[in-house]
């Protein structure tokens, strides 16, 4: 899905990580790959300009 994002990304946040919780560190590892991907479509697209 994200890498058939074009629109300029203008806001994103990881919620509700609870490593304590998080057996075998599987939701750590999606959530950081997700801002990986977030961070690339950022530097790809550009951010948008304001007014």
């Amino acid at each position: 899905v994200l890498h058939k994002q074009t629109a300029p990304i203008v806001g994103a946040d990881i919620v509700e990580l609870h490593p304590g919780r998080d057996v075998g560190d599987v939701t750590a590892i999606l959530a950081a790959k997700l801002v990986r991907e977030l961070g690339a479509l950022i530097d790809r697209n550009g951010t948008p300009q304001t007014a």
